[in-house]
């Protein structure tokens, strides 16, 4: 067979395989609103996506079956689980839920196609110079961000607020790398570190730094995404 048969014929059956996956889109109502509030939605306990309050949360290309989900609430340095809940996932099929009280209600379903770049994924040839170019544009949204609180850290004399501009100096040496997951996850764990000094900062530290490593985690994990 040639070979661009092949290609195409590993594009359809991959792009079969993908489309009985699922998703789901989660509006966390007024459970978490605020300025100073994220909302955080976990799959099997990995975070799917970080937005503000009141925004809903969606996860694409879920497997369907049952899966834990948890939708949890961030201010500032502390954070609450709002619920955690087994939803069934259909094939090929988006729900769509809501936060009422200690449940999750269904509103709505839909049909669900997945991305395109979950197909180029699946045929094994590595991500493509259009995916590398949007991981790229979502690595300089999270290092426009780390500058931004190394600006607003630069003129603290506190040792512990010291240490955490270290730890987002060494967040952005690591994206100076590829666009690659290996930048990504590299640098995820820098800005982790950085968020786990600044828990031990208490008060030296305002509502703003915490906003901000909330929006570079948030560039990440979009990058990743797109990359895996």
């Amino acid at each position: 067979m040639p070979r661009r048969l092949l290609l195409l014929a590993s594009l359809f059956l991959s792009f079969a395989a993908h489309a009985q996956n699922g998703a789901i889109t989660i509006n966390p109502g007024s459970e978490c609103q605020g300025i100073f509030k994220s909302v955080w939605l976990s799959i099997d306990g990995t975070m799917e996506a970080a937005v503000n309050g009141g925004s809903p949360n969606r996860a694409d290309n879920v497997a369907p079956g049952t899966h834990e989900v948890t939708v949890s609430c961030f201010e500032g340095f502390n954070a609450r689980t709002l619920l955690t809940q087994d939803v069934t996932f259909l094939p090929g099929t988006e729900l769509r839920m809501r936060l009422k009280g200690k449940s999750l209600e269904l509103v709505g379903k839909g049909p669900w196609a997945p991305p395109v770049v979950a197909v180029a994924r699946a045929t094994n040839q590595g991500p493509t110079a259009a995916m590398k170019k949007e991981a790229g544009s979502f690595l300089d949204d999270a290092d426009t961000d780390l500058k931004d609180l190394l600006k607003l850290l630069q003129d603290e004399d506190d040792r512990c607020v010291v240490k955490v501009s270290a730890k987002l100096e060494l967040a952005r040496e690591a994206l100076g790398g590829s666009v690659s997951l290996e930048t990504v996850d590299d640098t995820r764990d820098r800005v982790e570190a950085a968020r786990e000094a600044s828990r031990k900062c208490g008060s030296s530290l305002g509502r703003d730094v915490t906003r901000g490593l909330d929006r570079v985690a948030k560039s990440l994990n979009r990058a990743a995404k797109v990359l895996q």
